[in-house]
C-alpha cells in the first residue's frame, strides 16, 4: 500500500516540490528548535533568579544557541516574506486582504516586527553572561536583569510562533 499520492517522494510529500515552501519548512523547525532551546533557557532564568543556579555556563551557551536559532529564524522569515509580499493576485497577502484583512494587518504585521525582538534580547543576555560569568550569580540585580530580559525574549518567541502557525492555518504559503 502506497501512502504517498502517485509521484510524490516522501520528501516532497513533507515539503513540497515548492521553493518556498522548502524555505517555510525549514523556517518552522529552526522556530521549534529555538522555542524547545527557550524552554531550557527559562528555566535556567527562573534558577539564576531565584538563586538556585550554581553555574552560568550552561545558560550562557543556550543564550549563544537561542541568539543564534532566532537569527536563523529571522534570515528564513525574511526569504520566506519575498512570497508573502509578492504582487501575485494569489500571494497570501492578498489573499488575506480580500478574505480576511484583520489577520494581514494586525496578526502578521504585528508578527513580522515582535518576532525581530527575541534576537537582540537572547545576544544581550548572552553578552552579560560572557562579559561577568559567574558574578553574574553574586549580583542581585544581574540576576533579575538576565532573568527578566529571557522571560521577555521568550514571551515574545512564543508569541511570534503562535501567531506564525495561526497564520499559515488561515492562508498557507
Amino acid at each position: 500500500m502506497d501512502i504517498w499520492p502517485s509521484g510524490e517522494t516522501m520528501i516532497t510529500a513533507l515539503l513540497g516540490q515548492d521553493f518556498f515552501k522548502v524555505l517555510a519548512s525549514v523556517h518552522g523547525v529552526i522556530a521549534l528548535f529555538c522555542i524547545c532551546a527557550a524552554a531550557v533557557s527559562i528555566y535556567l532564568g527562573w534558577k539564576l533568579v531565584s538563586d538556585r543556579l550554581a553555574d552560568t555556563a550552561d545558560l550562557k551557551s543556550i543564550s549563544i544557541l537561542i541568539s543564534i536559532l532566532s537569527f536563523m529564524t529571522i534570515v528564513f522569515g525574511n526569504w520566506i516574506y519575498i512570497r508573502y509580499r509578492s504582487s501575485d493576485a494569489e500571494s497570501a497577502k492578498n489573499w488575506l486582504l480580500a478574505h480576511n484583512p484583520v489577520v494581514h494587518s494586525v496578526f502578521f504585521e504585528f508578527k513580522e516586527f515582535i518576532g525581530l525582538f527575541t534576537f537582540p534580547l537572547t545576544v544581550a543576555v548572552a553578552a552579560i553572561l560572557i562579559q561577568y560569568g559567574n558574578q553574574v550569580l553574586k549580583e542581585k540585580y544581574l540576576r533579575i536583569t538576565v532573568g527578566l530580559i529571557l522571560a521577555v525574549a521568550f514571551f515574545y518567541l512564543i508569541l511570534t510562533f503562535g501567531l506564525g502557525a495561526a497564520i499559515t492555518r488561515v492562508r498557507p504559503i
